[in-house]
């Protein structure tokens, strides 16, 4: 998260004194877990449908037959560890995720059907921070809410 804070304030020309949640939102920008867990996801899709080696295919716990049509007929099988640290691994992980997304998401006809439905509610960030040197973004400052320490003492 350090990393992308600080690429948040070099693009918009920020200072420290900015408060970060506002250059997220003014940026737009996911946050680096929200943008891994989609990564994660989209591999998954690729184990799922076969579009990955048969090792990796392979390790999707298989549905079990159930006597009676349930809601979570669908869902891939959950899968438990002994541990904390083995329940927050890939797999484990991303099979409740998985299991959260919607029913269109996840029967997505391809990969690229699949990723642009986990986006299409994301909201693309202003042009105005795509243009210019970190010298010249003082016209976003305004928009973060942010004074230069020199120009309040000169007042």
């Amino acid at each position: 998260m350090l990393y992308q804070t600080e690429a948040a304030r070099i693009v918009t020309g920020a200072t420290k004194l900015c408060s970060i949640e506002n250059l997220y939102r003014d940026l737009k920008w996911e946050t680096l877990s929200v943008r891994r867990k989609k990564h994660k996801l989209a591999q998954f899709y690729k184990m799922k449908n076969g579009l990955t080696p048969s090792y990796l295919t392979t390790l999707i716990p298989t549905e079990t037959q159930q006597r009676y049509a349930l809601r979570n007929e669908n869902n891939v099988p959950l899968i438990y560890g002994p541990t904390q640290q083995y329940n927050n691994s890939f797999l484990p992980s991303t099979i409740r995720d998985w299991n959260s997304l919607p029913e269109p998401t996840r029967n997505a006809p391809t990969l690229s059907s699949f990723k642009y439905r986990q986006n299409k509610d994301t909201s693309k960030s202003s042009p105005l921070f795509n243009v210019g040197t970190r010298n010249e973004s003082n016209h976003t400052r305004p928009v973060t809410n942010v004074l230069q320490l020199s120009k309040l003492r000169s007042l």
